[in-house]
């Protein structure tokens, strides 16, 4: 393909995705000129891992600027800030995994957290086996009512009137904007267009990735679908949750730790509906919740018969 049409179509991508973002930014306060700086330092940050791993290394200033099309006078300050990251540790590619993210996920995967293969009620206070306990082990924060105040107000977890507390839903997903909210919407977004960008570099070994959509239906067929498809992508995601965090032995490698592997694998599901409704209020379903497919025999047999009936 002639680059100056591949350059075209990639710039209409980025605008393409650039819509939300930038609703997103209005949303939160950040201006045209912050998110522009934003831009700079990951297209600097861009080159120089670009530029690391080619062969001789190409990471001058000169190189940067470039490639970039940034004065070499400004990618200086740019590469300074980035060390700078770098030597604080707010360069934290890992975002979304915050405290009551992890309390979550070892409440669900800590085996002795769990009964009878699932998250287990825990007293708030008390020993190693009380929610106080859990936090203990697996948080660096030692305060849990306020990891339990935050898994509550994204609706994971409940308080019983016994006073325990019990998980409801396995995923942390904040959905209001907070700052954890931001996070863990940073994360799913990266990864999503981590895996479509690999997929056009390498065809030949792509990750798995498939959307299915139908743009004509009815608000009511919309509401009934969306039902029927959180119910069967939760139990697919149950499954994939066990496999990921009970993986089967490797007998080729000789374990080093706990943290012995350098693969982080994992799969996401989202629902795709627009127009997008600030508060949707999905209409009661009065129909079965999906409709049996009958076999094109039938389904001929049917009309026959409807045929017959007019005649």
């Amino acid at each position: 393909m002639n680059n100056l049409r591949l350059k075209s179509a990639a710039k209409a991508a980025v605008a393409h995705v650039m819509a939300p973002l930038a609703r997103l930014m209005l949303n939160v306060g950040v201006s045209a000129i912050e998110f522009a700086e934003i831009a700079r330092l990951e297209f600097v940050r861009a080159a120089v891992a670009e530029g690391a791993a080619s062969t001789p290394p190409a990471t001058t200033d000169s190189h940067i600027s470039v490639v970039t099309g940034l004065a070499r006078r400004d990618v200086e300050p740019l590469l300074e800030r980035l060390r700078e990251r770098e030597a604080t540790g707010d360069d934290d590619t890992e975002v979304g995994h915050h405290r009551a993210e992890r309390v979550l996920n070892a409440w669900c995967q800590d085996l002795a957290f769990q009964e009878d293969g699932q998250p287990a009620r825990l007293s708030i206070r008390g020993g190693k086996l009380s929610f106080s306990g859990l936090v203990r082990k697996h948080s660096p924060d030692p305060r849990p009512r306020t990891i339990l105040r935050e898994l509550e107000r994204v609706r994971a977890v409940r308080r019983d009137p016994d006073g325990m507390v019990q998980v409801i839903r396995k995923t942390y997903a904040p959905q209001t904007f907070s700052p954890d909210g931001l996070k863990n919407l940073a994360q799913q977004g990266r990864d999503h267009l981590e895996t479509l960008i690999h997929n056009l570099h390498h065809p030949n070994r792509a990750l798995y990735q498939r959307r299915v959509i139908n743009g004509n239906l009815t608000q009511n067929q919309a509401a009934i679908i969306m039902r029927f498809i959180a119910l069967q992508a939760d139990a697919v995601m149950d499954t994939v949750d066990s496999s990921l965090n009970d993986p089967p032995t490797d007998r080729s490698v000789v374990p080093k730790g706990d943290n012995a592997g350098n693969v982080r694998l994992g799969a996401g599901f989202h629902l795709i509906r627009e127009p997008i409704e600030e508060e949707l209020d999905l209409p009661t379903a009065t129909a079965s919740p999906i409709p049996s497919r009958k076999s094109k025999r039938g389904v001929k047999k049917a009309a026959r018969e409807r045929r017959g009936t007019k005649d």
